[in-house]
């Protein structure tokens, strides 16, 4: 006998929810790749460009919200002051040619780090 009442059918319906959503954004775009903000892939292009590879040779490795300890981004260049102010951005790690890039970036476009420091 299934007792099924409307309260347990949606508890049901958001557990299968929460259980199929993170599936569902895993799996990209239907070509199979993860689509990638207009941010990203100028990055990827600037890259290709640094690199000397095409932007398809160019993967994303890792891409992270953080939380910057200044306005240096994780990338102070010597003779300059920043605000010791916490700022939030995002941190993006690409490789190509088999060496990783860091790239920076605050509330904009993501710039290249040659000596990253880490969140």
């Amino acid at each position: 006998m299934n007792r099924s009442t409307p309260v347990s059918s949606a508890v049901r319906t958001i557990a299968l929810g929460l259980l199929i959503t993170p599936l569902l954004a895993a799996c990209g775009t239907p070509s199979g790749e993860p689509a990638h903000s207009p941010e990203v892939q100028a990055a990827i292009a600037a890259e290709a460009q640094r690199s000397g590879v095409s932007e398809d040779a160019v993967s994303v490795v890792s891409l992270n919200d953080v939380e910057w300890p200044n306005a240096a981004l994780g990338c102070p260049q010597p003779g300059m002051v920043y605000a010791q102010v916490v700022t939030t951005g995002k941190h993006l790690v690409l490789s190509a040619n088999g060496e990783e890039a860091s790239y920076h970036a605050g509330d904009g476009e993501f710039s290249y780090c040659a000596d990253p420091q880490v969140p």
